[in-house]
């Protein structure tokens, strides 16, 4: 979540996941439609807080700041990849420009 990050705490605090039906849950949280900083990033789960601070420092960088959660989707997981290096994550962090 938005409030984690900044926090800089970059465990997991939900799971993101796509679904095909529209589902109404209190615990449920819907990816925002707007505007997102977007990193391919290739290696192991651990690494995802650098990651995240990397993208962090580019946002601020070139004027945006957080606007909302982050999210990880898996491209190429275990299930493709023997090794962690070889793990490709999509990492989604919600923007506005300053």
């Amino acid at each position: 979540l938005a409030e984690d990050m900044l926090a800089g705490n970059f465990t997991d605090s939900s799971y993101y996941s796509k679904i095909s039906e529209p589902v109404i849950l209190d615990r449920l949280y819907e990816k925002a439609a707007g505007d997102y900083v977007v990193m391919l990033h290739q290696g192991a789960y651990e690494e995802i807080p650098d990651a995240c601070r990397r993208m962090l420092i580019f946002m601020n960088d070139h004027g945006y700041c957080l606007n909302g959660n982050g999210y990880v989707y898996d491209l190429i997981s275990h299930y493709a990849s023997e090794k962690e290096d070889g793990y490709v994550l999509k990492i989604s962090l919600a923007v506005v420009k300053r």
